[in-house]
């Protein structure tokens, strides 16, 4: 939960960082900050159906390759990878904390 809450506070910096672009980053940061609250209020209800549905393995092995797959797609120096990031981002930190308080 730590990592969750550093990314979201350090969104612009690390992309200022990986894409070498002030004007990228804030770009993305903004697309961000519209995406955040529209993927938890939007992902709420499969999140819902996941946790009735699946067993508790199938949900943490979701979650680790959720987390896998952002953490690869953090470091690659693409736009379209930071807009991938983003987008897998707002949808897991819903589930992540809803799974973990299950």
């Amino acid at each position: 939960m730590l990592r969750i809450n550093y990314f979201v506070t350090t969104v612009r910096s690390q992309y200022t960082y990986l894409l070498q672009s002030r004007d990228l980053a804030i770009q993305i940061n903004s697309s961000f900050d519209i995406a955040l609250p529209l993927g938890g209020v939007i992902s709420i209800p499969f999140i819902g159906i996941v946790l009735d549905n699946t067993s508790t393995t199938f949900v943490l092995g979701l979650l680790v390759a959720i987390a896998t797959s952002i953490g690869i797609l953090g470091v690659l120096l693409y736009t379209w990878t930071a807009y991938a990031d983003i987008c897998l981002f707002v949808v897991y930190r819903p589930f992540n904390y809803t799974a973990v308080s299950d």
